[in-house]
């Protein structure tokens, strides 16, 4: 009887978990394009802690994701569950590459308009903050290619993963 009960509620379980994988996948490259787009060639739409705060929500929810289907996925297949938790690390590593980029991007507009004013040393630092800020940005760009190269591998097999979940075998009769 409790075996019984044990299966069923894993059961419901992996059947939570095939509708949050999908999701996750979704969520994952929403986060990777939220990236790309604070990482732009022109630099940030809006001043960086705003932009942060857009990345972070994203990050929250698909941490909260990621801890819903971890524990099943682990028990289905624990090199995938692995390779999930990577590439959660990675994004944190991308959001942590971004916002060293983010702080010397607004250095950069500060120098810029300190410099503005033609005294040559202000215009010397502005190169220097210029010369860092791309510096951050290379990391960061590069961190986000490995993202979105993990994403791409991983996402086909938690799909599999998913659809798997998805069918409900039938219930066993009580008589056998």
């Amino acid at each position: 009887m409790i075996a019984h009960l044990r299966e069923s509620w894993r059961r419901r379980r992996r059947q939570r978990s095939a509708e949050d994988l999908p999701v996750w996948c979704e969520q994952a490259a929403i986060v990777a394009s939220a990236f790309a787009r604070a990482l732009g060639q022109a630099g940030p739409d809006a001043p960086g802690d705003v932009v942060l705060n857009r990345l972070d929500w994203g990050l929250e929810h698909l941490r909260r994701l990621s801890t819903a289907v971890r524990r099943p996925l682990a028990q289905h297949d624990p090199l995938l569950a692995e390779r999930l938790e990577a590439c959660l690390r990675n994004v944190y590593e991308l959001r942590n590459q971004t916002l060293s980029y983010l702080i010397r991007w607004g250095d950069y507009r500060a120098a810029e308009r300190d410099a503005g004013r033609g005294d040559f040393a202000e215009r010397r630092r502005a190169q220097d903050v210029r010369r860092a800020r791309d510096e951050a940005l290379l990391p960061a760009r590069q961190a986000l290619r490995r993202l979105n190269a993990e994403l791409a591998e991983l996402t086909p097999h938690l799909q599999r993963v998913a659809g798997e979940w998805a069918v409900t075998p039938p219930p066993a009769s009580r008589a056998a």
